[in-house]
């Protein structure tokens, strides 16, 4: 027989049981469904305060990262300065001992040629005397030719 036959034929004693019965069922799988649901509920404030966690200590890292970066940078600035200071006083002290060495070569050239001039100037002196006593020796020569 079909269901609706078979609830006619039931005695209200027996339907009240069948109820009662569904009633303890349906609240099992409600007792049932709301335990799952707290676990749900423990399990995403576990996982929730997991993240939260984690997001704090990735900010940690992240701001320690920041501030190794800030040093770094901080410290690289200070070397490339010292670098440039040393590099400007050593450029400063090399053009200086170039310089007093061109000096020194000036003065020593300018020195040379007042030897060379000098020289020159006496060995000059020297060969005007003696061609111009060649000459007068010559003119003498010459006059006492002609007497």
């Amino acid at each position: 027989m079909n269901e609706l036959n078979q609830k006619s034929m039931q005695t209200p004693a027996e339907e009240e049981n069948r109820r009662n019965k569904q009633v303890k069922e349906i609240d099992i799988r409600v007792r049932d469904l709301e335990r799952k649901m707290d676990d749900k509920t423990k399990l995403l404030e576990i996982i929730t305060s997991e993240h939260k966690e984690e997001k704090l200590q990735a900010e940690k890292k992240l701001t320690d990262l920041n501030m190794q970066h800030s040093q770094c940078d901080s410290d690289n600035k200070l070397e490339q300065s010292n670098l440039l200071k040393k590099f400007t006083e050593e450029k400063d002290r090399i053009n200086q001992d170039h310089t007093n060495t061109l000096n020194e070569k000036i003065k020593s050239k300018t020195a040379q040629t007042k030897i060379v001039e000098k020289t020159k100037s006496t060995k000059i002196g020297k060969e005007k005397t003696h061609i111009t006593e060649y000459y007068n020796q010559l003119g003498s020569n010459k006059n006492n030719i002609k007497n």
